[in-house]
């Protein structure tokens, strides 16, 4: 390999990892701001733990995350397509294995804005982060 090819792969692959750390800190959606606030103005209607629908509950990141769903895990981090808390705001109904319903959340409601729907897309292919404790 000739001497300058080594610096330019070198600062190339210093560069790449520059782009993918920067689209990824722009890019990321804050649970706090912006995924939880849906839940609260669309879903806890019915999955609260007080009354919690289809045992999901979705007043709090860690009731989300215990996969305590009549269905199991209803989020997959990184696989917003094979989860089940996605699938349930397109507008086609998805079929519950274990409710006694076909679906489309929320239930007897308008859906989800395609801006809502794309920021819980975003959040679980991000890797379902939760609310950051400031210290």
């Amino acid at each position: 390999m000739i001497e300058g090819e080594s610096g330019l792969i070198k600062k190339t692959s210093y560069w790449i990892y520059f782009l993918i750390l920067t689209a990824a800190l722009k890019g990321q959606i804050n649970y706090t701001t912006q995924v939880q606030p849906i839940f609260y103005n669309h879903c806890l209607e019915c999955h609260v733990s007080v009354n919690g629908s289809g045992a999901l509950e979705l007043d709090s990141y860690e009731y989300l995350m215990q996969d305590n769903s009549n269905n199991g895990p209803v989020v997959f981090p990184f696989n917003a397509d094979s989860s089940l808390l996605y699938r349930v705001l397109l507008r086609d109904s998805v079929i519950v294995p274990n409710e006694p319903i076909c679906c489309r959340m929320p239930k007897n409601s308008d859906p989800l804005s395609i801006e809502q729907q794309t920021i819980i897309y975003n959040w679980i292919n991000e890797g379902v982060i939760g609310p950051t404790v400031s210290v």
